[in-house]
């Protein structure tokens, strides 16, 4: 999951504005590590925070494999929120 966050916050260029609601995102994750699917979990309200968050994760293609022993795809989710300490 790291690796997801990771590649996703460096992609995310939200606008720059005080007081943005946290933004949920989901991922399809399958068992060679391929993300293989994303959507909006949960709006930010913002419609150019949202965009920008999803345009994050189509910029991803790969992570990196899943743990060992992983049998099915794996559903992921993950909120980004900009924040002043996050910088």
């Amino acid at each position: 999951l790291k690796g997801i966050k990771k590649a996703v916050y460096s992609s995310w260029k939200p606008p720059v504005q005080e007081g943005l609601k946290p933004v949920m995102l989901g991922f399809k994750v399958s068992t060679e590590g391929r993300i293989t699917a994303h959507h909006l979990v949960q709006s930010s309200g913002d419609p150019l925070q949202d965009r920008a968050a999803l345009n994050a994760a189509r910029s991803l293609s790969l992570w990196s494999q899943p743990p060992a022993g992983t049998q099915e795809d794996l559903d992921v989710c993950l909120v980004l929120q900009k924040c002043k300490s996050c910088d």
